[in-house]
């Protein structure tokens, strides 16, 4: 197993994103109030997906062969009047 850690951050202010749910392949985590998440995974190709209510979903590929840290930017979404 190899970790993969990082951090989920809103893209224009810099803060951090508490609860972000964070899916690798079939793995899954939240960040915490800090924006931080950890989670070990077996190595390999995975589309690494985060969500957070009231941002826009992203997603990427990654090759996980050692130990992995991802920084996300969350982008607000837009706001119905």
């Amino acid at each position: 197993m190899v970790r993969v850690s990082g951090i989920v951050l809103d893209r224009f202010t810099g803060d951090p994103i508490a609860g972000a749910l964070v899916n690798i392949g079939y793995y899954r985590t939240t960040s915490g109030s800090d924006g931080r998440f950890e989670i070990e995974v077996k190595p390999g190709r995975y589309i690494v997906m985060c969500q957070a209510e009231g941002y826009e979903t992203t997603s990427r590929v990654v090759d996980v062969t050692t130990d992995t840290s991802i920084t996300f930017l969350l982008t607000p979404r837009a706001k119905l009047l």
